[in-house]
């Protein structure tokens, strides 16, 4: 999907449900607050806990120590921000009325809360469904790349070198393969800042 392309269409997506939420201000409320509450608050939490874990004299002691910070940052970074802005997508689309199911209850989410509960795979679906393309893993291979990965590190699916190196299973070519871990963290970080900009 073209870059230039992705973003037009996104934007547009975002002030089509933009546009339909300014017609409650209970909804508008409580969509502002709910941003500030799941993103800004946290993420200044978050911060402050790097900041603690890695005062200005703590630095990994070997390679293999720095690969788990990787790791650890690449699983805050999917699970922190590129996660927030999927999330909030859908909370909107739900505050305007759309039904995101959740499966292992047989409900309809209905607040932010429930939103999180939802596993990536159906929110990107619903997301997809309701015109936000760029959420297609089929026609944006990068998505799926960030996804398997996070299962990948998730689920402890990596071999871990002592000189640092860390691999993943490639199913295609039945091999271990090495990952770079701070590239697909920075395209990650990319990505979501262009999504939260746009919000």
């Amino acid at each position: 999907m073209e870059e230039q392309n992705w973003k037009a269409l996104f934007k547009c997506e975002v002030e089509k449900q933009l546009s339909v939420l300014n017609r409650s201000q209970e909804s508008k409320n409580l969509a502002i607050e709910t941003l500030h509450d799941n993103y800004y608050a946290k993420a200044e939490s978050v911060m402050e806990a790097v900041d603690k874990f890695f005062g200005p004299d703590r630095k990994p002691e070997n390679q293999w120590e720095a690969s788990i910070v990787k790791m650890a940052l690449y699983l805050w970074e999917y699970e922190g921000r590129f996660s927030f802005c999927i999330n909030i997508l859908c909370f909107l689309l739900v505050l305007n009325g759309h039904d995101l199911p959740i499966y292992r209850t047989g409900d309809y989410a209905t607040s932010y809360d429930d939103v999180e509960t939802v596993d990536t795979s159906t929110k990107c679906k619903f997301l997809v469904a309701h015109g936000f393309e760029i959420f297609d893993e089929k026609k944006n291979k990068k998505l799926k790349e960030f996804r398997d990965l996070r299962n990948d590190i998730a689920h402890y699916r990596v071999i871990l070198e002592d000189n640092g190196i860390t691999k993943v299973y490639n199913k295609k070519t039945e091999d271990w393969e090495k990952v770079p871990i701070l590239q697909r963290q920075g395209e990650l970080m990319f990505f979501a800042a262009e999504m939260l900009e746009i919000l």
